[in-house]
């Protein structure tokens, strides 16, 4: 022939039983790696996606917080502002935004005036007598939700003999 070579596979190669274990082993020796690697990765890559969640869960719940932490920060200083205008009867507007409702105790008599409800409510949550009388140190009182009650928060300031507790509005948190 014109002495041109050809390059042929032979399909009979794959007729002999020593071929075929041949190649099943030549597979074999070529899958497993990858497959022991792709276990290895995916279980590298499912524990950095869950400590990634586990980090933004703990980011997110930092930030909400912080933000109620704000929040109060923010009711306790318009409290004091109220405290310092109830000399001269001009109560702010952001009260109304900020809380529910405002009582005031008077220090030397223990007199509450204000809403009734507010007055049993914030009297329930400070158990200890001298808390009624805002001498002790404590300023916030909560009380957990509980079935379908909604929780309750409330901040105390002091000023001179006369004492104010605030009931913040859960809108405002």
């Amino acid at each position: 022939a014109g002495g041109r070579a050809t390059l042929r596979i032979e399909a009979r190669f794959l007729r002999s039983a020593v071929a075929r274990r041949v190649l099943w082993v030549l597979l074999a020796a070529a899958a497993l790696p990858l497959l022991l690697f792709a276990a290895l990765a995916y279980a590298i890559l499912a524990d950095q996606l869950d400590s990634n969640a586990r980090g933004r869960l703990y980011e997110a719940a930092k930030y909400a917080g912080l933000r109620v932490y704000d929040r109060l920060r923010s009711a306790q200083t318009t409290l004091a502002t109220l405290a310092g205008s109830a000399q001269t009867g001009d109560a702010p507007a952001a009260v109304h935004k900020v809380f529910k409702g405002v009582i005031t105790i008077d220090g030397l008599t223990g007199q509450v005036k204000g809403p009734a409800e507010l007055a049993e409510a914030w009297q329930r949550l400070a158990l200890d007598p001298a808390e009624r009388t805002l001498s002790a140190p404590r300023s916030l009182w909560w009380s957990p939700q509980s079935g379908l009650a909604e929780g309750r928060v409330m901040l105390g300031f002091r000023e001179g003999r006369h004492g104010w507790v605030g009931e913040v509005s859960p809108d405002f948190l």
